[in-house]
């Protein structure tokens, strides 16, 4: 049995993420796809605009075989945090052989060449010139890496596909990295045009009501599923948090709002003073945002004070880590099988499941299943908070 794992949000399920598990496959000579999923948050810093078991059924429908959830603190922080979470949890799951992710060079040896050049001084001092010259963090990173190395696009991809391979070496872990050169549009771009058009455009279109335009990049059951959603106003949007925010910003200390996981740099001045000035949180980001301060990064850190997440839990996450299933293909029940019995970490694919989990990974299960409620808040519609173990596991035929 040789099982490829894949990192992903599937934030909606599209054309390009079945290439990307079809060619995971073949490039791993793998038997199964288990895929590691962002739950009800996304590293964006915004509620997943679709209910994770809706996501995770698109996956098992494309050529996924098992899904696993990202817990949301990790999600809610930064790509070096977010790969180092979710590589660390498919180590733990002792059976993944290969982990294959996306690129824009799709060159392993490139990329091992730049992560070696990242840990020469060339590096850093690249880095701190663009820090001076006004770059954000994420466009400094970029352009350190091209100037320690020109040959590397250094893409948002390639720069994740990095942290995934450190995050790799970091754990001693066996498994195989494998590029995959990204096809069709860049990440964030906003066109349907390409043979694989990105989320943020797919989420757009869905806004816009493009449903002809959507067709080709979506399966005929997603797309049915984002229609009805649509229709319910169940849609998950960041907007619609915007007095819960608020109010969990207002109620902080200036020291409780240092505390805040993703506030560092002296962030929780001008989030103290702007959560009194705005109205809404789109207000308060406009007065908060700078080079320095990038726009997911605010994001996240307003989403970790409505979640109650600290810096201080983001540091203990890897002592609590379990393994929450989110479904499995009827023909993948082996797969369930042998990670029951490979995991170093305990299998939840039930609710009574929990009570095996220590006191530290009770904690991070209880912030994920507070995350599941708060979600429901950020819904076009009000909707109440339904049990998030409320359904048997999810078995796709």
């Amino acid at each position: 049995m040789r099982v490829v794992g894949v990192i992903a949000e599937y934030n909606p399920f599209h054309s390009g993420h079945a290439y990307h598990l079809a060619r995971a496959k073949a490039l791993a000579r793998a038997d199964y796809a288990l895929a590691i999923m962002s739950g009800d948050f996304v590293q964006r810093g915004e509620p997943a605009m679709f209910p994770k078991k809706l996501r995770a059924k698109w996956a098992l429908e494309n050529g996924a075989d098992l899904v696993l959830s990202l817990p949301a603190p990790y999600s809610l922080t930064s790509a070096a945090g977010f790969a180092k979470g979710a590589v660390g949890l498919m180590h733990k799951c002792g059976l993944v052989d290969a982990l294959c992710f996306g690129s824009e060079s799709g060159d392993m040896g490139l990329l091992s060449a730049a992560l070696t050049a990242e840990e020469g001084p060339a590096r850093a001092t690249a880095l701190r010139e663009a820090l001076q010259a006004g770059q954000s963090y994420p466009a400094a990173c970029g352009s350190a890496l091209r100037a320690a190395l020109p040959s590397l696009p250094a893409g948002p991809n390639d720069i994740l596909g990095l942290e995934y391979i450190r995050a790799l070496k970091s754990l001693g872990s066996p498994m195989e990295p494998i590029a995959l050169t990204r096809q069709g549009a860049g990440h964030d771009e906003g066109g349907l045009a390409a043979a694989h058009a990105s989320a943020t455009a797919l989420r757009n279109g869905i806004r816009a009501g493009d449903w002809e335009s959507l067709a080709p990049y979506l399966a005929a059951t997603a797309r049915t599923d984002i229609q009805n959603l649509v229709q319910s106003g169940g849609l998950r949007e960041f907007g619609s948090l915007s007095q819960a925010i608020l109010y969990a910003l207002r109620r902080l200390s200036k020291d409780e709002l240092a505390a805040l996981g993703e506030v560092r740099e002296g962030l929780e001045n001008p989030l103290y003073r702007a959560c009194r000035q705005a109205a809404t949180v789109d207000e308060l980001l406009a007065l908060v945002k700078t080079r320095r301060y990038p726009m997911a990064r605010l994001k996240r850190a307003c989403l970790c004070a409505l979640l109650g997440i600290t810096g201080a839990d983001l540091q203990a996450t890897p002592q609590g880590d379990y393994l929450r299933v989110l479904g499995v293909r009827q023909e993948a029940l082996p797969l369930l099988s042998r990670l029951n019995q490979c995991a170093v970490v305990p299998v939840v694919s039930r609710f009574a499941d929990a009570a095996r989990l220590s006191p530290a990974q009770s904690r991070l299960f209880e912030a994920d299943m507070r995350a599941a409620e708060i979600a429901c808040l950020a819904t076009q519609t009000p909707q109440a908070a339904p049990f998030d173990f409320g359904e048997p596991l999810l078995i796709v035929d």
